[in-house]
């Protein structure tokens, strides 16, 4: 089917439903249950993250770490993918005007957040590497942000900024060429963005390969992007057609099991990231099945409306709070000392927790100052 005659989700509607301030009318709830839970599954895959990068923590329970890595890849993996997928949903939906003006707000969002938040991040790194606050270390981090070496995170930010700069251009494709065309587009930018990047990290690239994945790896978030319009303006084409619908969910469920056996037998986590080949089938079979099961019957509740609000916020800030954590005089080896896989989870709770609900109360101070609101 073409595109979907309806209002798309709007950035405010969430926030304005969540406060009870406004109609919940036109929400699309799939979209919102996906913020949310993608913020929540960020948060939870950073919270194993972070002691997976601490040795004293690492070496204190392996075998927990490593069963978590295992399950997190079907818990948290999907969620930049979709992430990457929401945006395209709806920015390139040509029944959604997208003048200079609205995309400039949008990129300035982006902008603005990498400015505060993001310069912010650089500063307190280059501090804490140089015991000190100068001149020299304010320009390193200024360095830093303008060249994308911020916290490992806020790559996305960076991707979703040069997204929004391609935007016109994709919308200009997405409205001359059929769902087949569209379809084949992502699929043979999938395959060239991510197969040549794939092969680097596996150790199986010749130096042409290498080559390759330097000249198109950088554009991986773009399939993604134009993969969430496809599914979610036309995937009425295939949840529609059982076969289809059942194509994609085998396809994603391969994927799945892929990536956890070969994470399990040989120690290839890093199969999950984004910019690898794996993980684009199971993120598109995850999109498809909450377009499905949630989206027709409109299933929703305020509290999915709070934290899809919230998403971007918990997003930006959450590692900030496990990182105080971990770094507190003595913490890591008081946990490690305790020689208790409850005591290293009772550390990763207090991560989630503290990175859900911190974030939130960040973000919801920040909104109050003016230049603020409506950036986070």
């Amino acid at each position: 089917m073409g595109s979907r005659k309806r209002r798309p989700a709007q950035e405010g509607d969430a926030a304005a439903a969540s406060r009870g301030g406004g109609s919940m009318r036109g929400t699309i709830w799939y979209l919102q249950w996906l913020r949310a839970l993608g913020a929540l599954a960020i948060v939870l895959l950073h919270a194993v993250r972070t002691l997976e990068l601490r040795p004293v923590l690492l070496a204190a329970a392996p075998g927990l770490i490593w069963a978590e890595d295992l399950a997190l890849i079907a818990l948290t993996r999907w969620a930049v993918p979709v992430f990457l997928m929401m945006s395209g949903a709806l920015m390139l939906d040509p029944a959604r005007p997208m003048p200079a003006r609205k995309l400039g707000r949008h990129v300035w969002r982006i902008a603005f957040v990498l400015l505060t938040f993001g310069l912010a991040f650089c500063l307190m790194e280059a501090v804490f590497d140089a015991r000190t606050l100068d001149g020299q270390v304010l320009a390193t981090a200024v360095l830093n942000l303008l060249t994308g070496h911020s916290w490992d995170h806020l790559w996305y930010l960076y991707a979703t900024l040069g997204l929004y700069l391609a935007t016109p251009a994709l919308r200009w494709l997405v409205r001359r060429l059929p769902w087949e065309g569209l379809a084949l587009v992502c699929l043979v930018g999938w395959v060239l963005c991510c197969g040549p990047r794939t092969l680097v990290l596996a150790g199986r690239a010749g130096p042409g390969t290498v080559v390759l994945a330097d000249a198109l790896g950088w554009a991986f978030p773009a399939p993604y992007y134009l993969a969430g319009y496809v599914l979610h303006h036309d995937g009425g084409r295939l949840a529609r057609s059982a076969v289809r619908r059942g194509l994609v969910y085998a396809l994603g469920l391969a994927s799945l099991v892929a990536m956890t056996w070969l994470a399990a037998a040989r120690g290839m986590v890093w199969l999950g990231l984004p910019e690898c080949l794996a993980i684009m089938p199971y993120g598109a079979a995850f999109f498809l099945a909450a377009r499905r099961l949630l989206d027709a019957r409109q299933v929703g509740a305020r509290w999915i409306l709070t934290l899809a609000d919230y998403s971007m916020g918990i997003y930006v800030i959450h590692p900030l709070f496990a990182h105080v954590l971990v770094l507190l005089p003595g913490m890591d080896q008081a946990f490690a000392a305790a020689g208790s896989p409850l005591a290293l989870l009772a550390l990763q709770v207090a991560m989630v927790l503290a990175g859900v609900f911190g974030s939130i109360l960040v973000t919801r101070s920040v909104r109050r100052i003016p230049v603020f609101r409506g950036k986070i």
